[in-house]
């Protein structure tokens, strides 16, 4: 996400990210990450986002697919910044 079109920060403070850092700071309505993604035929693709949450309480994003939002997806708490975990959902995307 740190290479994705965003409107919240980068940072490398808590442990076991992978890249050169994580987006963070999903803290006002409208903070946002957008991937571009290439498939090669369109149909139900498995999308899987690495998160850490140390908030204590799950907490929730909108997911978008071609500007249209599909639903809003749960991540649950982890107990701690240094813990990450894979979210998957199943998006009906475009070829292209």
């Amino acid at each position: 996400a740190e290479n994705a079109t965003r409107n919240v920060g980068v940072n490398n403070d808590h442990a076991g990210y992978s890249g050169s850092g994580f987006a963070q700071g999903f803290w006002n309505t409208g903070d946002y990450v957008t991937f571009n993604v290439n498939v090669a035929s369109a149909g139900n693709k498995n999308v899987t986002l690495r998160y850490a949450n140390g908030n204590g309480s799950d907490r929730t994003l909108s997911v978008y697919v071609n500007g249209t939002r599909i639903r809003q997806t749960i991540l649950p708490s982890l107990g701690g910044w240094g813990t990450w975990s894979n979210k998957t959902e199943t998006l009906s995307l475009n070829a292209g």
